[in-house]
């Protein structure tokens, strides 16, 4: 009977080697860990080059429904799966927000649970959020987004809520533990971002509004009819500035235009971009947007996540000379967001980076 082969333990897989390597309290313990073999010894070298060279955000990735209760983690940037992960979309709710490594979902009593799917123990629940359903099939949040990641500031972080066919305004923080409104009527909120430790929000009949969030909230309109037309999204570029971007629809695909706003005290200016200055933007209804620098294979390009009816999902990726190219998944997959996976899962883009 022949003998049962052993397992190769000196040819870890990247993806094995740092999340063992992450696990590691102290250097010396990573340090004993690259010199029990020479493969091993390399691993260690390219996780800290990682370490080293992680100044850029880490890029947003695909994740979707995979075989049994796991879900697969594929790198737009690269086009191929990285990466398998225990998780269920459907434990949880419905899916409302992305943002800071962390999803959002909503069920039925309108309970928002944050789950970092890399971190098993990383639940937070939120208290109930009480806000009326607007039809039948709709549980009452359009998007959630976070102020600050919570594993980093677990007592200095806010979270806010975008409601479902109203558009208002809601937030909450781990210290105060419950919903307060804000009052922008008769205003529909599209989208709103943290900045500079304020809220900024697109909003209907007076364009654009500053929200400073407290015991009171105190909300400023800085402007009407800034932008006019199309779709818009709020993102924060790499170097802190404030960018608008604007999507328009035509007969085969979108477009879109990108602008940087000059907020002043009472008002707000634009400047319209003709570059994102290497950077790669990434927008969708129910994400938190972003920009990335640092990539060079993904320079000056917008990426855009929507879903249709009866084509499933689709990737667009946009870029500032006018070229799209469209990355189609069938409409088999029940659910595809986007997330920031944790920088050990980014160390095959060493490479792809300048």
């Amino acid at each position: 009977m022949a003998a049962s082969s052993e397992p190769d333990w000196t040819s870890l897989p990247d993806l094995v080697s740092n999340l063992i390597l992450n696990k590691f309290s102290e250097p010396k313990e990573v340090i004993r860990f690259g010199t029990v073999c020479k493969q091993w010894y390399f691993s260690t070298k390219t996780y800290f080059d990682m370490k080293k060279n992680h100044s850029h955000k880490p890029i947003p990735m695909l994740l979707y429904p995979s075989k049994g209760n796991s879900v697969d983690l594929y790198c737009m940037i690269e086009n191929k799966i990285i990466g398998t992960i225990p998780f269920q979309f459907s434990q949880y709710g419905k899916f409302c927000g992305s943002s800071y490594g962390f999803l959002a979902f909503n069920n039925e009593n309108n309970v928002i649970t944050l789950v970092n799917p890399f971190k098993p123990r990383s639940v937070i629940q939120l208290p109930p959020l009480r806000i009326p359903r607007v039809h039948q099939y709709s549980f009452g949040v359009s998007k959630v987004v976070l102020s600050s990641d919570p594993t980093k500031n677990p007592e200095d972080w806010k979270v806010l809520v975008i409601t479902d066919g109203i558009g208002k305004l809601a937030y909450t923080s781990p210290i105060t533990k419950v919903w307060a409104f804000v009052y922008t009527e008769p205003c529909c909120i599209s989208d709103a971002i943290f900045h500079k430790g304020l809220v900024y929000a697109i909003a209907t009949y007076v364009e654009m509004l500053r929200i400073e969030l407290g015991e009171t909230p105190i909300v400023d309109v800085l402007g009407e009819n800034v932008i006019e037309g199309g779709v818009k999204f709020l993102v924060e570029s790499s170097g802190g500035d404030l960018l608008l971007i604007q999507k328009h629809d035509n007969r085969f695909e979108p477009n879109f235009n990108v602008y940087k706003l000059l907020v002043g005290q009472q008002s707000v200016g634009k400047v319209k971009m003709n570059s994102l200055e290497g950077e790669a933007v990434f927008v969708s209804h129910h994400h938190q947007s972003m920009s990335i620098s640092g990539i060079k294979s993904a320079r000056d390009s917008i990426w855009y996540l929507t879903k249709s009816l009866y084509r499933g999902y689709t990737l667009h990726a946009f870029d500032m000379k006018g070229q799209n190219r469209g990355l189609e998944f069938p409409a088999i997959f029940r659910q595809l967001v986007w997330i920031v996976p944790p920088f050990e899962f980014h160390s095959h883009m060493l490479e792809i980076n300048s």
